[in-house]
């Protein structure tokens, strides 16, 4: 299923006598059949109903009743499966591409059920007529749904997605039907909702660069979305505003922007105010040191990175986003790496290598621990200068940089990457640098683009290892130290793998000048597979 270049045709419904459910009784009973505890069968059983049920010719008040019988079943098996692959290093391995093409196919059957009443009740069907802005809104949270198994993945929603959006939205807005309050039960602590709140829902999750946010961070902003776009409308006319109106065109196939689109068949215009208003209040609020107060995303806040998150989302709503330092095009080839052992190896010149030996406590090995602190025959062994068998590099375009960092491209790619990763980059007549991936994104089927932060300093790789009692339960690390700069306030830190060591630990690095002693003294950052230390020598 190649979803970046799905189409989205309405269905052509046929009479079919023998499709097993027909009616809202039958669907009642066909659910009572399955288990929904078995998620994965249940999944392809729920596929395979809802494509029966688009190729079958129903009458539209029933198509709806089974529907909404189906919906609360199908959220629940979304949720479970998605569980399999989201924060998952990008590319996927087949298996988790496979559950992540099958929960999109069952988004897209949903949207198109809605679709097909919705289309019956445009064209003047009286069995459906008062049940088109109720159709219509569920078709766009379905697809909205679609929307977000992208986003939450770093891909990049195709044109065909948008389109479609557009397409739906239009037909409610020309049958008067945008503003219709509805009642959603899948969207918890809302009093009701419209189809214009759906659409500027999706709008606005786009808006606020799904491709720089970790999944919980994204949860977070989708939840909170849901709620307060109710606070915004769409106009034909660009309203009288503070900040200069979101624009998108509903004949094309892209999402809102902020610039003017001068060429836009239909044009149509969202008032922002309100919504960066309350987000502007929020922010104050916790600065001022007040609660939260949306109900049920408080945990979520404080999970995705409380104040600092509102204040990136804040500038993304309200234009505020300008960059501090200016890009430039650069047309260069780089090379990268996004591992431990392949950074470590490509900076020292050796490979990392665990003692083989398995490390067992005795009588003996506790008198050297209480004397000296180790075991008197312990060293590392590093794996040598086996240049020609070093891990290497990947070759990758660099598209753009800026003082504080690049945008790279590959066509394919033999790494696996996450949001907050630790990668090395080598350029041609520059020092190896190290940065950290701050934009992640898919594009097309293949196609991996990288946003990477720079860190300032010359990186010296090392192997630090645990002192005391500790030392036989943690096995020695791969580890990169980097010195001060004062000149942009950076502090010398060091870097090792995620979970292994903690604050206030003393700490043995084999550095290239000698062995020294180093405590952690407290967290700076914590990655997809990085830890970052302020630390003193000792």
């Amino acid at each position: 299923m190649d979803h970046y270049h799905a189409q989205f045709l309405l269905p052509q419904p046929q009479a079919n006598p023998e499709c097993p459910v027909q009616d809202a009784k039958a669907c009642k009973l066909w659910l009572s059949g399955i288990s929904l505890i078995n998620v994965a069968p249940a999944q392809l059983q729920l596929l395979s109903l809802l494509r029966q049920q688009n190729e079958c010719e129903l009458v539209p008040r029933e198509r709806l009743k089974i529907l909404e019988m189906l919906r609360e079943p199908v959220a629940m098996v979304q949720e479970e499966l998605a569980k399999k692959y989201l924060n998952r290093p990008l590319p996927f391995h087949e298996e988790h591409l496979q559950q992540w093409e099958l929960v999109c196919e069952l988004w897209r059957a949903m949207q198109a059920g809605y679709r097909l009443v919705l289309h019956a009740a445009l064209q003047g069907d009286p069995d459906a007529l008062e049940y088109g802005p109720f159709a219509g809104q569920r078709a766009v949270y379905n697809l909205g749904r679609w929307f977000s198994e992208f986003h939450a993945t770093y891909r990049q929603v195709p044109p065909s997605g948008w389109h479609t959006l557009h397409e739906i939205y239009r037909e409610i807005e020309a049958r008067g039907w945008a503003g219709k309050r509805l009642k959603d039960t899948l969207q918890e602590g809302l009093p009701y909702t419209t189809p214009m709140a759906a659409y500027c829902h999706v709008l606005m999750v786009e808006l606020s660069n799904p491709s720089q946010m970790t999944v919980r961070q994204y949860r977070f902003v989708d939840g909170l979305l849901s709620r307060w776009s109710l606070k915004l409308n769409v106009t034909a006319a660009a309203p009288e505003a503070r900040l200069s109106p979101l624009q998108v065109d509903l004949a094309g196939g892209s999402p809102a922007r902020s610039l003017p689109l001068h060429d836009a068949a239909q044009p149509r215009y969202i008032d922002r105010d309100p919504v960066v208003a309350s987000l502007a209040k929020r922010i104050k609020m916790l600065r001022d040191g007040s609660d939260w107060d949306v109900a049920d995303l408080g945990d979520d806040l404080v999970a995705a990175g409380g104040v600092q998150l509102l204040s990136q989302l804040y500038r993304l709503w309200s234009e505020k986003g300008d960059r501090v330092f200016p890009r430039r095009q650069a047309i260069e080839e780089v090379e990268i790496g996004g591992d431990w052992p392949r950074i470590y190896a490509q900076l020292s010149g050796r490979l990392f290598e665990l003692p083989k030996e398995t490390k067992e406590i005795r009588a003996s090995g506790m008198a050297d621990f209480q004397l000296f602190g180790r075991r008197a025959s312990e060293t590392f062994r590093e794996g040598g200068d086996h240049t020609l068998h070093l891990p290497p590099l990947e070759g990758w375009s660099l598209q753009d940089e800026s003082a504080s960092g690049l945008r790279l491209q590959a066509e394919q790619t033999g790494q696996q990457w996450l949001q907050h990763q630790l990668v090395m980059i080598r350029r041609a007549r520059v020092p190896d640098t190290l940065g950290i991936v701050r934009r992640l994104q898919l594009a097309g089927i293949n196609e991996v683009e990288l946003g990477v932060q720079l860190l300032a300093g010359q990186p010296t790789a090392a192997v630090v290892s645990a002192t005391g009692v500790q030392s036989l339960t943690i096995q020695p690390q791969p580890a990169v130290f980097l010195p001060d700069v004062p000149s942009l306030l950076q502090l010398a830190t060091v870097m090792v793998p995620v979970g292994v060591f903690q604050v206030e630990r003393v700490l043995e690095a084999q550095l290239p000048d000698g062995v020294r002693r180093f405590k952690l003294q407290a967290l700076q950052e914590r990655g997809s597979n990085y830890e970052s230390y302020r630390f003193s020598w000792v």
